[in-house]
């Protein structure tokens, strides 16, 4: 996954090592992530594997609520 640093994500991602953080904003960095990624599989599946343990057993429905109101506060 590549992730915007915005709110949660950057704990998110480093912490569970699930993908590649980038500034928000930025859409150079963006493409050499997922440039990386498509060359690296074994990189793309860790980061897949990861992520889908962190995102076993979450309250979606409030992950949900707080991504919400990122997008409507902007």
């Amino acid at each position: 996954a590549v992730a915007t640093d915005v709110a949660d994500m950057e704990k998110i991602v480093e912490k569970n090592n699930c993908g590649v953080l980038v500034p928000s904003g930025q859409t150079r960095a963006i493409s050499r992530a997922l440039e990386t990624l498509r060359e690296d599989r074994s990189l793309l599946e860790s980061f897949g594997k990861n992520g889908k343990r962190w995102a076993k057993g979450r309250d979606w429905s409030e992950l949900v609520g707080k991504m919400e109101s990122l997008v409507t506060a902007r």
